[in-house]
């Protein structure tokens, strides 16, 4: 009896296996999902965030919220966005990842504090002793010492001040490529020209921007410098001697490599020594056949060249120290500028 009872059981059974196999269970497991080194403060107005998500079978995409506002969605990692705040204050980043099912993360959220720097920074440039002929145009009529003055300023934070100096000589032309790193509010810098000769008599030009801490620059501010000095015009006065000095200064260039391949700062040492003292020092860079007087600080003994693939090739050093009584010695040095 209990042989025929299981036999209709078997049956039904067997019919089911028949119609199909059993069903997959749905996907209700929720991904995961976090955000990765989100600043707390910022100062500009633009921000790019991260996140990181996973999930047991895939995540389809992850979503970025300010606020209640979602500002983008990104399907495939790295998962990223990029903010854009339209004014100061306070912001709530939140991050959540969806599955293929649907499951969504549980959210994640950041809060940012924006005081972004909005405005450029401004920059005036002043050649002070130097006769302004017209609007940014300068003229110099008498041999000396002159200096370029730039006064840049920024309603947060300034970084630097940047631009280039081009020189039309008799030998040609030339640019300098110029940057002074600056910090503050404010910030007043001086740029001091070599003793004037008839050498420099032509046209110049000097442009430079002020940057801020946000990367904002100034607009740029031109200076057109004539100088025209008479051929005959002495350059500094001499020296007064010092009696019975007659041993000469010592100089030494020191450079860490003959050969520069990559643009960007060169580090020179100037080493000078005087059994009374030296009381100036004087160089030049010859690059191409063209010799670029500087202004160099017998104080100081290092000086950063900005080097460009404008100076491929041999550049010369010329560095001479000079005591009170007129003596004087001069070094050299050549290294090879190679850049792509």
């Amino acid at each position: 009896m209990l042989r025929r009872q299981t036999l209709p059981g078997l049956a039904l059974l067997a019919l089911l296996s028949a119609c199909g196999g059993s069903q997959p269970l749905p996907d209700t497991t929720r991904p995961q999902v976090s955000l990765v080194e989100v600043p707390a403060t910022v100062s500009t107005d633009t921000l790019r965030v991260r996140a990181e998500a996973s999930d047991d079978v895939g995540v389809r995409e992850v979503r970025f919220y300010l606020g209640e506002a979602r500002v983008a969605v990104d399907p495939q990692g790295p998962y990223e966005a990029s903010l854009t705040f339209a004014q100061d204050g306070e912001y709530v980043l939140k991050v959540e990842a969806v599955d293929g099912a649907g499951n969504v993360s549980e959210a994640r959220t950041q809060t940012i504090t924006v005081t972004a720097d909005r405005a450029a920074p401004t920059a005036e440039v002043t050649v002070p002793g130097a006769a302004l002929t017209a609007p940014g145009r300068y003229e110099i009529t008498a041999p000396g010492t002159y200096a370029v003055t730039v006064r840049a300023s920024d309603d947060l934070a300034l970084r630097a001040v940047e631009g280039t100096l081009t020189l039309n000589t008799a030998g040609g032309t030339f640019t300098q490529p110029l940057r002074q790193e600056v910090s503050g509010r404010s910030a007043e810098q001086t740029l001091a020209l070599p003793p004037l000769t008839a050498e420099y008599n032509g046209t110049h030009t000097l442009t430079l921007q002020a940057v801020d801490a946000a990367g904002r620059r100034s607009a740029p501010v031109t200076v057109t410098l004539v100088i025209a000095l008479s051929v005959t015009t002495p350059t500094t006065p001499a020296p007064s001697p010092t009696p019975g000095d007659t041993e000469r200064p010592s100089v030494q260039i020191v450079v860490p490599t003959q050969q520069v391949t990559q643009a960007g700062t060169y580090r020179v040492r100037i080493l000078t020594s005087d059994n009374v003292g030296v009381t100036s020092l004087t160089g030049a860079l010859t690059v191409g056949g063209l010799s670029i007087p500087l202004s160099l600080d017998p104080r100081m003994t290092e000086y950063d060249i900005p080097v460009t693939a404008a100076y491929n090739g041999p550049v010369t050093l010329t560095v001479t120290a000079r005591d009170a009584a007129g003596n004087s010695a001069t070094a050299s040095q050549t290294i090879v500028v190679a850049i792509l």
